[in-house]
This record gives C-alpha cells, structure tokens and sequence, in this order.
C-alpha cells in the first residue's frame, strides 16, 4: 500500500478507481465515505440465501482486507469500525479474530432475514433507526459491503474496478463464488467457462428474493452483480419472479383480507418506520395522487418477507415496487420526517424471520451448500460495459470505435459536476462499439 495520511487522498484514490457500492443500487463510494462519520459497518452478513461471494472473497482476501479497514479508521478519523457477521458463519468468524482489535470490532448476528438489509443492519449494530427514506449517513454511519472495501484496498495499490466477485449457485455440479472481468456475459460465464447446462433451467441474478430473471444471455455482470443462480424451469423461485404483474393486481384488489401480517412481519416496520404495507395494499387501486398511505410504498426495501407470511399467497412487495415506478413518474416525491422521533416495535426480536423459513418457503434447502472460492483465470472474447452502472448519472465516453484499449484504462469519466463513477476497461482489446448505453470492447 502507499503512505496514505490524508482523508483527501484516499477519497480521490476511491473516486477515480471507479468504485461504487458491489450490490443494491451501487452508490458511489467517494461520495458515501466523503462525510463526518462516527462509525463504518462492514456488512458481511450476506442478505440473501444461497450468496457466498462476500464470505469467500473476505477469508481469501482477509489480511489486505483488513489492513485496508485500518487504513479507513485512520484516515477517516472514525470512532469504530464494525464488521457485521452471521454467527453461524464459525470459520469465516475464526479467520477474523486476530484482527479485531482496537477500534474494529466484531458484531455477530443471528441467522435471520434479511439481517442484511442496510437500515436493518445498521440498527441491529447502533439501535439507531435511519428515517423512512433516508441513508446511514444521517444517523453518523456509513455502511459498505466486503468487495466495497476490497475494491478500495485494490485502489490504493493503483488498480481501477476492472473485475466482479459472484456466487454461482442453485441447480449446478459445483457452486463456487469467483473474480471475473466486468462486461463478460451470463451465458459465457455460465455456458463456456463453467460448462453449466442451462436446457430447461432459468437464470436469475442476484437472490431468490429479491433478484431478477435473465432473459437474454448476453445480459453483463456489472458492479453490482452478486450472484447468477440456476433453476429448473417452473421452480417456485422462478414462477414468483416471473409471475404477470396483472395477475399480481387483480388478486391484490380482490383476495387481501387485511390481515395486517405483511405489517406486522416487514423489517422496516419494526425498527420503527410507519411503513404499513397492508394499508398500501387497501388504497392500491386509486389513482397514486389520491390513496392516502400509497406514497409510503416508497419505503418498502424489496425484501419479499410480506410474500412469505401472506395467508392469501399475494405479493405486497410488487405492489410496491409498481407504485414506486408510477409515482416516480408522476413526479410524487417520497417524504421524510426527520424530526419525528421513531423507537422500533417492542416485540422487533420476537418476529425476526429464521432464514431456515425462507428457504423452505421457497424451495432452495437442497441448494443451501457452500459456494467456495474458485481460482479460474477467465478471458471473456468480448465485454459489454454500460455507461452507467451505479446511482448517478452515465458515464461519459473518452475512446471512441477502432480505438485500442488495455485492461485497466478509463475508457468513460464522471459528467462535470455530477454523481457518478469512471469505468475502465476489464480487458485488452479493440472498441467495436460506443453509444449512449454503453461500451463494447472485443479481446485482441
């Protein structure tokens, strides 16, 4: 590592290297870190079932990991650093020990979900509650996942974000989390490197709960990419995903019995936001301008535990999700109430969801097993990388098509004056192809 002494410096080795947050919606990580903090939490919880990658990467990389987080504590005038994990996990836990020392700290966790929800963890660790809507940053925190803080390590050593961390998980010979250059596709990751056997079987990225299916192959790992899972076709995993959202609809209008177990089960709800998704679900139907609790579907983390408690089988966090988007587009903004004291439900840690529920739910215990770390040298014929792949605005172009490129070099930069991250090349080769979406490079 280089001598760094300066909040400054590391900030502007983050920034240019291009580092977002490795999962979720991929904020830029500059940004996060470049505020007065009382505590960093590193989450190492791993939300979902079936994720590995966080846990592989942080035993097969611990000693440049955890230097690095020292570094931070230093730097960023930091009280503490906390590294949130999962009890359970007793080798990853044993690997950490003779770290933890001073201002790093271990917190373990039960195994629940989603205890790797950002607002969940942070008051899981702090008992403070962030408000509705709002980021850790308000409450003194900051929170970052295990590849965010790899990722910075590999900055201050001059290497730019130019790889991927992913679990590859579910209906395959061999699960395994393993590095890969940024842009290679689902189908040649799987298909050609891996030799996965894809007939009659459907992709979905990132968890069984809250990812998304793969229907087009040539879809690319991004920055936030953390998983590719593999079902049989017609698994509950896939039918949930993929199930029509009219269908979603008209059962929400017609077979919700107001129950009030989503509410009284959501994560958010119970550490103290006045989110009640049963409400959400009573005014679905009228127009978003006018159903009094339809804008605190904003709240809603995607989580997918409503589903599960659901005697009626209906799907609150869809319903949410769709009001997001049209409220969105009728330019409703979410509202915070900063100054409205929250306190969690006080019986939070008597409906904390077991995982071991989940998984039955969703019919993955046969695919609960270890996805260990794979050392695989990978070199994908062809990358794609979308300009934007984080919170912020696209990046912007800085080579053009017939240009040769090599891996490492800033191939896009941040918009003047605006959020955002640089993107380099993961691979040696020539630009085919740059337009406003992205860049395609093909190996030389």
């Amino acid at each position: 590592m280089q001598q760094i002494t300066e909040k400054s410096q590391v900030i502007q080795l983050i920034e240019s290297a291009g580092i977002v947050g490795a999962g979720g919606a991929g904020f830029p990580t500059h940004v996060k870190l470049n505020a007065e903090l009382e505590l960093l939490i590193v989450n190492a919880v791993e939300c979902e079932p079936l994720l590995y990658k966080d846990q592989a990467l942080l035993k097969h990389e611990t000693l440049k990991i955890m230097e690095c987080l020292e570094l931070l504590v230093s730097v960023l005038n930091l009280q503490k650093a906390i590294i949130g994990v999962k009890k359970k996990n007793e080798s990853l836990i044993k690997k950490l020990k003779p770290f933890i020392e001073g201002p790093i700290e271990l917190y373990l966790l039960e195994d629940y979900y989603p205890a790797g929800d950002e607002q969940v963890l942070v008051y899981e660790i702090t008992g403070r509650t962030i408000p509705e809507g709002g980021i850790p940053l308000q409450v003194g925190v900051a929170v970052i996942n295990v590849e965010t803080l790899y990722n910075i390590s590999q900055a201050i050593v001059d290497q730019p974000v130019t790889t991927k961390w992913v679990t590859i998980g579910g209906e395959v010979e061999k699960p395994c989390s393993l590095q890969v250059p940024l842009g290679i596709s689902a189908g040649e990751l799987l298909v050609d490197v891996l030799g996965v056997d894809l007939e009659g079987k459907e992709v979905i990225e990132g968890g069984p709960m809250m990812g998304k299916p793969v229907e087009d192959l040539t879809v690319p790992i991004t920055k936030t990419t953390s998983a590719l899972l593999v079902f049989p076709r017609g698994h509950p995993v896939v039918n949930r995903i993929k199930e029509d959202f009219l269908k979603t609809a008209r059962q929400a209008r017609t077979a919700c019995i107001q129950c009030s177990f989503c509410s009284e089960s959501c994560p958010r709800y119970l550490i103290g936001h006045r989110f009640k998704t049963h409400l959400v679900m009573r005014a679905f139907g009228f127009p978003v301008n006018q159903g009094a609790h339809l804008k605190s579907a904003y709240y809603c983390s995607d989580c997918g535990l409503c589903e599960v408690v659901c005697p009626s089988g209906l799907s609150p966090r869809a319903i949410n999700n769709f009001l997001k988007m049209e409220m969105s587009k009728a330019k409703i903004a979410r509202e915070q109430l900063n100054k409205v004291q929250l306190k969690a439900h006080p019986q939070r840690d008597y409906r904390k969801m077991p995982s071991k529920r989940v998984k039955r739910w969703l019919g993955i215990v046969k695919y609960d097993v270890p996805a260990p770390f794979k050392s695989l040298k990978v070199n994908p014929k062809s990358v794609n990388l979308p300009l934007r792949q984080h919170t912020g605005e696209a990046a912007i172009p800085k080579v053009k098509a017939g240009d040769e490129v090599t891996k490492g070099q800033l191939i896009a930069s941040i918009p003047k004056g605006k959020l955002g991250a640089n993107l380099y090349s993961s691979i040696d080769g020539i630009i085919s192809k740059v337009d406003s979406q992205r860049i395609l490079i093909e190996r030389r």
